[in-house]
């Protein structure tokens, strides 16, 4: 009587796992591109979040352009226009260092936020507005606007938050 051994696999099997690790393969190159995209718009995100933290201490560090402009400061009776409607646009800054008056240093103030703006986000640009009725316990809005990129195009973002002096 003869007995057949098998010694090795077949062609079928052989393919058959080929098939399946390449499936694998390539769910897993899948997974590694949806991460990496979702790396980047957390960072955009990320990035947005801190930019509304530099306006918000460059406005704490000037506090005298509140005081100057006549707006309520809680406690002095008086608050500052100088940081009331910063729009996206990228003011000159006046060259006064180092004898600025508060307004100047609020002109800086925005001309170096948006630059950066327009430098670490997409199409960055970044609003600062009071919130009614005006004055400084009520807080300031600050919003930026950005691009993300995406498989579908690009996409406009928006981050806002009230910031209080």
């Amino acid at each position: 009587m003869k007995t057949n051994r098998q010694n090795g696999f077949s062609m079928i099997e052989v393919l058959v796992t080929m098939v399946i690790l390449a499936i694998g393969l390539l769910g897993v190159a899948g997974l590694q591109i949806a991460s990496v995209r979702n790396t980047q718009v957390a960072a955009q995100r990320s990035i947005a979040t801190q930019q509304a933290y530099d306006i918000a201490e460059r406005m704490r560090a000037n506090m005298g352009a509140f005081a100057a402009n006549g707006v309520p400061v809680p406690g002095s009776g008086t608050v500052g226009g100088a940081y009331d409607n910063l729009g996206p646009n990228i003011p000159v800054a006046p060259a006064c260092a180092p004898n600025c008056t508060p307004a100047q240093q609020a002109v800086i103030d925005h001309a170096a936020w948006n630059t950066a703006n327009a430098r670490v986000l997409t199409g960055g640009s970044g609003t600062v507005t009071i919130n009614p009725p005006g004055n400084l316990s009520d807080g300031f809005t600050v919003t930026l606007n950005w691009t993300e990129a995406s498989e579908n195009g690009p996409i406009p973002q928006a981050f806002a938050t009230v910031v209080h002096p």
